[in-house]
């Protein structure tokens, strides 16, 4: 399955609507594109809108864990919302909860931020 990107900007942040699948052969496009925002908007106020994220693998949160770096060191945040239970899901299991607010009992769709200090 392929990704959509799909940006929407505002004046005080972006937000980025994602469809498909964030795996190893769709996260290239996706890293590309936060990394133009990061280096073009001034603070880096990214919203990724997950409602139809179907599924995302290690090198997807790898992508994300890498912008929210990007976007903490250039003073903005990088969150992310509605995360579906699978999303969700693997952001606990993978120890990322520290990293989006979610608690190990907190699978249900939501709106989450990365901190700043990661």
């Amino acid at each position: 399955m392929l990704l959509t990107i799909t940006p929407a900007v505002h004046a005080d942040r972006v937000e980025i609507r994602l469809e498909g699948e964030l795996d190893v052969a769709t996260s290239n496009c996706l890293h590309t594109r936060l990394v133009e925002l990061t280096e073009t908007v001034s603070p880096p106020r990214i919203v990724l809108d997950l409602t139809a994220l179907a599924f995302c693998d290690s090198t997807g949160l790898g992508v994300l864990v890498t912008a929210a770096h990007r976007c903490a060191a250039a003073d903005g945040w990088l969150r992310l919302d509605h995360p579906n239970h699978d999303v969700a899901h693997l952001l606990t299991i993978t120890g990322l909860t520290g990293l989006t607010g979610l608690t190990a009992e907190e699978h249900e769709p939501r709106s989450t931020q990365l901190i700043q200090h990661i």
